[in-house]
């Protein structure tokens, strides 16, 4: 059988963990000690000594605490009352404007139906006719300009054109 430089260390290896584990349930052990002695000290101080609370400190605790508790009570007073009050304003406000719409509403649909009884049919056409004759000039007015300059130099092309025919029996006319 070999014996190999890595059964060697991981022999090693092996001893060393079971050396740490040693250790450390060794100081655990040592700590759980010392944790128990102080839990009892500590328990023995607390049942032999005696702490006395000033009268005045536990006086000015519970002030502040009621005044903490009054202050945050008196907000939700407040604020269910201003709700409420909101609402009621509001419900109030709304029976109002319903109470008075009939009234309103007689006059004003009556008005109205006077006002559309005096319109003048004829002179409404002709208004209605003007502005749209003025819309639909607007609108075309510009394609005309380019319709037109479009035109305009489709002409001149023409011109030369027959300019350069013209000069053309020109110079056959010269040469026969």
């Amino acid at each position: 059988m070999k014996i190999s430089l890595e059964s060697i260390i991981g022999v090693g290896g092996c001893a060393l963990s079971l050396l740490g584990l040693g250790y450390a349930f060794g100081i655990r052990s040592r700590m759980k000690a010392v944790c128990e002695k102080l839990d009892t000290a500590i328990d023995q101080i607390e049942n032999d000594t005696e702490i006395e609370i000033p009268a005045k400190l536990i006086d000015q605790a519970v002030r502040k605490a009621a005044d903490r508790e009054a202050g945050y009570a008196v907000k939700q007073a407040v604020s269910a009352v201003l709700d409420e009050t909101k609402r009621e304003i509001s419900e109030k406000v709304a029976m109002a404007v319903k109470a008075r719409y009939d009234c309103i509403s007689d006059g004003v649909t009556s008005e109205i139906a006077r006002n559309v009884a005096k319109i003048d049919e004829t002179r409404l056409k002709k208004d209605v006719l003007e502005k749209a004759k003025e819309q639909i000039a607007e609108k075309f007015d510009g394609k005309l300009d380019d319709m037109l300059e479009e035109f305009n130099k489709n002409l001149q092309n023409i011109g030369r054109i027959y300019k350069s025919i013209a000069r053309s029996f020109a110079k056959e006319d010269i040469q026969l």
